[in-house]
């Protein structure tokens, strides 16, 4: 009988335990995506839909997600570094009257 093997390398570390809730994101993302994908297939199939044009609208659909999700993170990087820019500012600004 095989034992799991569970890495605890990082629980005295609290600045690595804030990471859990993107990754655990993450593990429901993928099982969402999986879910729709599998909805999608079962839908083409009952509806007699040639495998040519499953592969297409499935392959279509991922593009289409990596592209929407590296938008979003793009646009989401740049408010916070303008964000961060400002409260710098302020900072630098606060200090300087002091």
């Amino acid at each position: 009988m095989r034992e799991a093997v569970v890495d605890r390398s990082d629980e005295d570390r609290p600045e690595l335990a804030a990471e859990d809730g993107p990754k655990a994101r993450d593990d429901v993302d993928a099982v969402l995506v999986a879910i729709l994908v599998a909805t999608i297939n079962d839908g083409f199939t009952l509806l007699k839909i040639s495998e040519f044009w499953k592969i297409f609208f499935e392959g279509t659909a991922i593009v289409a997600a990596v592209t929407i999700d590296a938008l979003i993170t793009q646009r989401l990087q740049e408010l916070l570094r303008r964000r961060r820019r400002a409260e710098l500012l302020a900072h630098e600004r606060g200090e300087a009257l002091r």
